[in-house]
C-alpha cells in the first residue's frame, strides 16, 4: 500500500502521525512549538480552532506556507479587491490563476487568439544568491505562462539596486552582475526572447534589491488549461500527475520564511537553502514535451479535462491543494501518497510537499489522459534519462470529500479541508494598522536654483549619463531579444517592444515593464499611478494603446504601520489610474464562454489581470544600516498594448528627413522626484500632477497620428524630462547623418522656468513630424482638442541646442551625448 495510489477506503483506518494540542500548551511550550514549525502563534491558534482537534507538525508546516503573505495575501488582498479593476470585456481569464489572459483578435479561420500575461518578484532569493535567485525567477514565470498552455513569447526584467557609489558598492555591483547573468543564461538557454524592462539605482535599495520578472505568451482561446481541477472530475477517475525534476531540499521555506520576513544578515547563510537551483536545459525539454502534450490533447480532445499548475512558491503543496480549492463549484479533496513523490534524497512528508525544487509542474487529469502524458514524457522524450530521474508519475487521487490528505509510510501526516487551508486569513486595519508618513521628513523643494543653473551644458551632460537616465544596453545586450521571429521593435529601439501576434494577420502587441521608485519617497499613491501612466505613455509612443496590466507591488514590512500605509496608497494609485483610463473601443463578434468581447468606447477600465505582492523588502539592523532599512514604495507595471496594424509603428530613431520636433503633454512646475533634482542631491516635495482625461486624449491623438504616418520617430518623457528624450533620440540615431536639433522653449507656456520646461517629468511625448504632414498633424491635434508645442527642427549640425527667448541655454555635441548615454550604466556595472 505504501507504493500505490490511495483511495478514501484505503485511509479509513490508517493511523495519524503524532499530534500536538497547541491550545492546551503552556506559553513556553507554545513559543517552542511555534519556533519549531516556523509559524505565528496567533495563527496556529486560529488554525487548530478551525480544525477543532490537535494538529500534526506537518499540518502546522502546511499552514505556515499556505497562510504566508506570499501564498495567502493576508495583508494585501483586502486592498487589492478594494482598489483594482480585475474585469473588462477583453478579459478571458482574470487575475487569480497562474496567468491572466486577454483577447487579442481573430484568425482568418475564425479562431480567437489571446495573450497570457504575468509578472512576479524574486527579490529575496536574488539578494541572497543573485545568479540562482534571478534564474529561478525567470524559470518560475515561464512555468506560469506555460501552465495556461500558452506559447511563450517574451520575458521581462525590472531591476532595482542600491547605491553603486556607497559603502556597499562592491557587494551591490556583484549582486547586480550575478542577477543579470542569471537572467541571461536561463532565458537564452531556454530560447526565450527578452522583450523589455529597465534598471534603476536608489540608495533605498542598498539593503534589498528588487528583481521583478514578467512574461507574455500567445494562446488559442479554445485550448486553455485552467489551474484547478475541472468539474469533470466528478465523473472521471482523476489523479495528480507529477511532471518534472526530482524533488530535493532546495527552496525549502522559500515563500514562508525567506519571502515573508525581513532579511537578517546573521541568517543569510542559513537562508541560502531557501534559494532554488535552476536547470534551463531541462526546462527546454519540458517545454517541448508540453507542446507535444498540447498537440496530442487537441488530437484526442482532452485539454479541457486537465488542470495544470506550476510547482513554484510552496511547491507540490500549492500546486495540489490550490487546484482542489480553486474550483468554486465543487468541494474536491485529494490524497497524496508521499512515498510516490520522486526524490533525490531522503525527505519527510512535510519536506516533500514544501520543497520548491525547480522545473516541476502538477497535472490533474483523468487516468487515461495521465497515461498519455506519461507515455509522451517518459517514453517518447525519455525524460527519466535527461535529468537524473526527472519523470511524469502519478502521486495521488482526487475525491469529493473536500479534504487535502498527505500520507507517508502508512501514516496520515496531513488531513485538512482544502478550502480552509487555502483560504487562510485576512488582516484588516486592526491587525495591520495604517499610519501616514510624517511629511516633515521630506527635504523641502526650496533649493538654490542659482547653484544648479551655473553651467547648463555640464548639467545636461551629467544628466544624460546618469545611471537612471542612461541606456541600459549593458544589461539587455546580454539577452537574446529576437528569438521566435515575432519581434518588430526590440528593447533599446523604443520605450516599448512591438511584436507580431502569431496567428493574427495585422494585429500586433506592444509591451513595457517599469516604474519610478523615487516618486514613492514623496507620494506612494502617485508612485503607483505614475507606474501605470508610464506604461500608457510608453505604448502610445510606438503607436499602441494599453490593453491590460500585470501589477507588481514591492513594499516593506506590513507589520510597520507606515510601510503598510505605503502599500495601500500605492494600490490606491494603481486603481485610480486603471479606473480613470479607459480601453480603446473594440468591435468584434468574438465570444468566450458566451461572453461578448466587444469593448465600448470610454466604458471599460484598464484591467489588472495578474501580478504579485512582495512584502518584507526590508533588512534587520546591521553594520551598514544600524536602524535597519526598507525599500521605497516600488510598484512596477508590465503593460500590454494592442495595435490594429503592427506595420503602423515608430521607434525612437530619428529619420533623415525635413521635419519638426513637437512636444505633446503639458510641463509642470513641480520637479519633485526628478532625475534633475537627484543629480543635485535633492528630492523635492511635489510630483508633477496627472490629469487623466487630458493625458488619455493626448495619447489617443498620438496613436492616431502614428497610424496616419504623420510621425517619423517618437519617445515618451520620463527620467530627465523632455531634454533627456531629445538627447536619447539623437544618441540612438544614425551617427553618420550628423543629425542635430535646434530647440526653442518659447512655445512652452505652461511654466515659466527653463528647467521646468526641459526637465519636468510630467507625462508626454516628443515627436518627429514629417514636414510634408505638418499641417495634417496640427489639424488632427486641434480636432482632438490637444495642445501641442512646435519646439524646433531637425538639422545636420551634429549639435543639440536650446534657447529660451533670446537666451542661449545649452549647446551640446551629439557625439558627447552619445558617449555619456551609452556608458552611464556600463561604468557603474564595472
Amino acid at each position: 500500500m505504501q507504493e500505490q495510489l490511495l483511495q478514501l477506503e484505503d485511509i479509513v483506518n490508517m493511523p495519524r502521525a503524532q499530534t500536538f494540542d497547541f491550545l492546551a500548551m503552556s506559553p513556553e511550550e507554545r513559543k517552542k512549538f511555534s519556533k519549531e514549525v516556523g509559524a505565528n502563534e496567533d495563527e496556529l491558534e486560529l488554525f487548530q480552532k478551525g480544525l477543532a482537534r490537535p494538529i500534526t507538525k506537518a499540518e502546522a508546516g502546511c499552514m505556515q506556507v499556505q497562510w504566508s503573505e506570499h501564498c495567502s495575501y493576508k495583508s494585501s488582498k483586502k486592498w487589492l479587491r478594494k482598489f483594482l479593476p480585475f474585469n473588462a470585456p477583453n478579459v478571458v481569464v482574470p487575475s487569480g490563476e497562474d496567468a491572466g489572459i486577454v483577447y487579442m483578435g481573430m484568425t482568418s479561420h475564425g479562431k480567437p487568439i489571446g495573450m497570457a500575461i504575468k509578472s512576479e518578484t524574486h527579490n529575496h532569493p536574488s539578494f541572497i544568491e543573485g545568479y540562482q535567485g534571478a534564474a529561478t525567477g525567470i524559470g518560475g514565470i515561464l512555468r506560469d505562462i506555460e501552465s495556461m498552455l500558452a506559447r511563450i513569447l517574451y520575458v521581462y526584467d525590472g531591476l532595482r539596486f542600491g547605491d553603486v557609489r556607497g559603502l556597499t558598492k562592491n557587494q551591490i555591483k556583484k549582486n547586480l552582475n550575478d542577477v543579470v547573468q542569471g537572467i541571461a543564461d536561463y532565458a537564452n538557454s531556454v530560447g526565450i526572447a527578452t522583450g523589455g524592462g529597465d534598471i534603476k539605482f536608489d540608495k533605498n535599495f542598498s539593503g534589498n534589491c528588487n528583481v521583478n520578472v514578467g512574461c507574455l505568451g500567445v494562446i488559442d482561446l479554445d485550448k486553455i488549461a485552467r489551474s484547478y481541477v475541472p468539474n469533470t472530475a466528478d465523473k472521471k477517475d482523476y489523479v495528480f500527475l507529477y511532471f518534472g525534476k526530482k524533488t530535493d531540499d532546495t527552496g525549502m521555506e522559500g515563500v514562508s520564511t525567506l519571502a515573508s520576513n525581513p532579511l537578517d544578515d546573521k541568517e543569510v547563510k542559513v537562508k541560502e537553502s531557501a534559494v532554488q537551483d535552476s536547470d534551463p536545459f531541462l526546462k527546454q525539454v519540458e517545454l517541448e514535451i508540453i507542446k507535444d502534450i498540447i498537440e496530442d490533447g487537441i488530437k484526442h480532445d482532452y485539454l479541457h479535462l486537465i488542470g495544470f499548475q506550476d510547482m513554484g512558491g510552496a511547491g507540490l503543496l500549492c500546486s495540489t491543494v490550490e487546484q482542489l480549492a480553486k474550483n468554486k463549484n465543487r468541494d474536491y479533496g485529494g490524497i497524496i501518497n508521499a512515498n510516490l513523490v520522486p526524490t533525490s534524497m531522503v525527505l519527510t512528508a512535510e519536506e516533500k510537499v514544501k520543497s520548491e525544487t525547480q522545473e516541476r509542474w502538477m497535472f490533474t487529469a483523468p487516468k487515461w489522459v495521465a497515461e498519455k502524458i506519461k507515455k509522451i514524457a517518459n517514453e517518447k522524450y525519455e525524460l527519466t534519462k535527461i535529468a537524473r530521474g526527472a519523470c511524469a508519475v502519478e502521486i495521488g487521487t482526487i475525491n469529493n470529500n473536500g479534504n487535502y490528505t498527505v500520507v507517508q509510510d502508512g501514516k496520515i501526516e496531513v488531513d485538512v479541508p482544502a478550502k480552509f487551508l487555502c483560504q487562510g486569513i485576512e488582516y484588516d486595519e486592526t491587525q495591520r494598522p495604517l499610519k501616514p508618513r510624517d511629511p516633515a521628513r521630506l527635504k523641502p523643494a526650496a533649493i538654490d536654483i542659482s547653484e544648479i543653473r551655473k553651467n547648463i551644458n555640464d548639467i545636461c551632460l551629467e544628466l544624460i549619463g546618469f545611471e537612471n537616465v542612461a541606456s541600459d544596453e549593458p544589461v539587455y545586450e546580454q539577452y537574446d531579444k529576437k528569438i521566435g521571429n515575432t519581434t518588430i521593435v526590440e528593447r533599446g529601439e523604443a520605450r516599448a517592444t512591438v511584436f507580431k501576434v502569431p496567428g493574427l494577420k495585422k494585429v500586433g502587441g506592444a509591451s513595457t515593464f517599469g516604474g519610478n521608485t523615487r516618486y514613492g519617497l514623496i507620494d506612494p499613491k502617485e508612485q503607483g499611478a505614475k507606474a501605470v501612466m508610464r506604461s500608457t505613455w510608453s505604448l502610445a509612443s510606438v503607436g499602441a494603446s494599453l490593453w491590460a496590466i500585470s501589477n507588481n507591488a514591492n513594499n516593506g514590512n506590513p507589520e510597520v504601520p507606515e510601510q503598510m500605509w505605503e502599500f495601500v496608497e500605492c494600490m490606491r494609485g494603481v486603481g485610480e489610474a486603471c479606473n480613470s483610463l479607459k480601453l480603446p473601443s473594440f468591435n468584434t463578434d468574438a465570444k468566450y464562454n458566451g461572453k461578448s468581447l466587444r469593448v465600448e468606447k470610454g466604458k471599460s477600465p484598464i484591467p489588472v489581470v495578474a501580478g504579485n505582492v512582495s512584502f518584507y523588502n526590508c533588512s534587520a539592523p546591521n553594520d551598514i544600516f544600524p536602524e535597519g532599512s526598507s525599500i521605497s514604495p516600488a510598484t512596477t507595471i508590465l503593460g500590454l498594448g494592442r495595435m490594429t496594424d503592427y506595420n503602423k509603428h515608430v521607434t525612437n530613431q530619428l529619420q533623415d528627413k525635413e521635419s519638426s520636433m513637437y512636444l505633446i503633454g503639458k510641463r509642470s512646475e513641480h520637479l519633485g522626484g526628478s532625475a534633475y533634482l537627484e543629480i543635485n542631491n535633492q528630492l523635492g516635495d511635489k510630483l508633477a500632477e496627472i490629469v487623466y482625461d487630458r493625458e488619455q486624449n493626448e495619447m489617443f491623438a498620438v496613436t492616431e497620428a502614428i497610424r496616419k504616418n504623420y510621425v517619423l520617430a517618437s519617445d515618451a518623457i520620463f527620467e530627465g524630462g523632455m531634454y533627456a528624450s531629445l538627447a536619447r533620440m539623437l544618441s540612438v540615431s544614425d551617427n553618420k547623418k550628423n543629425l542635430g536639433m535646434d530647440i526653442s522653449l518659447d512655445s512652452i507656456d505652461d511654466v515659466n522656468h527653463f528647467d521646468e520646461k526641459m526637465f519636468s517629468e510630467s507625462g508626454g511625448v516628443v515627436l518627429q513630424v514629417d514636414a510634408e504632414k505638418k499641417h495634417e498633424f496640427e489639424a488632427l491635434m486641434n480636432r482632438r482638442g490637444v495642445k501641442f508645442y512646435d519646439v524646433g527642427d531637425i538639422n545636420h549640425t551634429g549639435h543639440l541646442s536650446f534657447i529660451d527667448g533670446f537666451r542661449g541655454l545649452a549647446d551640446l555635441r551629439v557625439t558627447q551625448l552619445r558617449d555619456k548615454y551609452f556608458n552611464g550604466v556600463r561604468e557603474v556595472m564595472q
